[in-house]
């Protein structure tokens, strides 16, 4: 069988010293392949992801909330703890003036 063709990031850009699946390049560790056909990359753009529950959906509801939480905090001068939220332009709301 063929050996795995990816490098090792951690020795100097070694070859990896498995065996290549059948038919692959990559050994398991390496190569899924990933995703070739278009209904598949269209069924991994609407599925879940980040844990059972967490949808694009809930993710794009909870970055709402946490900006509207932000900009009443902001408002009523108190401290944010963390990271500011940003929102839809990735524009940092750090520097915003209430």
């Amino acid at each position: 069988m063929p050996q795995c063709t990816a490098k090792q990031q951690y020795s100097n850009g070694q070859q990896c010293q498995r065996e290549a699946m059948p038919g692959k390049t990559k050994c398991k560790a390496h190569g899924s392949g990933g995703v070739r056909t278009a209904a598949g990359r269209a069924a991994c753009a609407t599925a879940k992801y980040k844990g059972k529950n967490d949808t694009r959906a809930n993710r794009l509801a909870y970055q709402q909330t946490m900006l509207e939480l932000y900009t009443i905090a902001k408002l009523l001068n108190i401290p944010w703890i963390g990271r500011p939220p940003q929102d839809k332009n990735h524009k940092n709301l750090n520097n915003a003036t209430a």
